[in-house]
């Protein structure tokens, strides 16, 4: 039989052995997690961006530059530079089945009725900038400056 003090000694051996093995573990854990991370691609876009421009896209009649500039436009405190590659936003699209693209625009959630309705606000702004950039060019009817259209 063992005596007190050889238990102790032994205790301690072990916990010693159990450290040393988790240290090890870590150094592995995050070996492997840094090469795992520099294997992934990096990742571009948020998939919040993504599904707020998705009905954008769909009320644009698959306009993919109009979903764009809405979502450039929208992005607060932020520079207007692309947020979303061209081609992405078609591809999670088709990658999208029947059912959820007949609901991306019936959806009945009180974010995405919100939603529908800025960017139904956004495309009667821009068919009037549109429509008022033709007639300033065809008619000469005013400055056609960008500051004007912005107003």
């Amino acid at each position: 039989m063992l005596s007190i003090h050889e238990l102790c000694a032994k205790k301690t051996q072990a916990m010693g052995e159990l450290q040393s093995c988790q240290r090890h573990l870590l150094e592995l854990t995050s070996a492997d997690q840094a090469s795992q991370a520099a294997a992934k691609p990096p990742r571009t876009r948020c998939r919040a961006l993504i599904e707020v421009a998705l009905p954008v896209f769909v009320l644009a009649k698959l306009d993919e530059s109009a979903a764009l500039l809405y979502v450039g436009t929208n992005r607060k405190g932020k520079p207007l530079n692309p947020s979303l590659s061209p081609g992405e936003l078609r591809l999670a699209y088709d990658a999208l089945s029947q059912p959820a693209k007949a609901s991306l625009l019936n959806d009945t959630t009180e974010t995405s009725q919100r939603r529908r309705q800025q960017a139904k606000k956004f495309f009667a702004e821009r068919s009037l900038q549109d429509w008022l950039r033709i007639q300033n060019q065809a008619k000469a009817l005013a400055p056609a400056g960008v500051h004007v259209y912005a107003q």
